[in-house]
């Protein structure tokens, strides 16, 4: 299954809206918090939007040779029989 294009993620418009008040707040357009905070936020955010994207892209490793690949049916571990000493 391929990932969804960016642009059709809710994190892709999460991130986007998060970055234009992170900039009405550096532009002194609606101030929320100090400017050096806001500065650091964006730079979190962003990198937290790029790890989720390649996260999301990556495919799943190769099969290791000589390991199955599917999970293995073993059958029910037999109790013993009976080990009480007859007198």
């Amino acid at each position: 299954m391929q990932p969804k294009a960016g642009i059709r993620t809710s994190e892709f418009w999460l991130h986007g809206i998060l970055q234009v008040i992170l900039l009405l707040n550096t532009i002194d357009v609606w101030s929320y918090m100090p400017q050096k905070y806001t500065v650091l936020v964006q730079g979190i955010l962003g990198a937290a939007y790029a790890g989720s994207r390649g996260l999301a892209k990556v495919a799943s490793p190769p099969p290791v040779q000589g390991y199955p690949t599917a999970p293995v049916d073993y059958p029910p571990i037999q109790p013993p029989g009976d080990t009480t000493e007859a007198n």
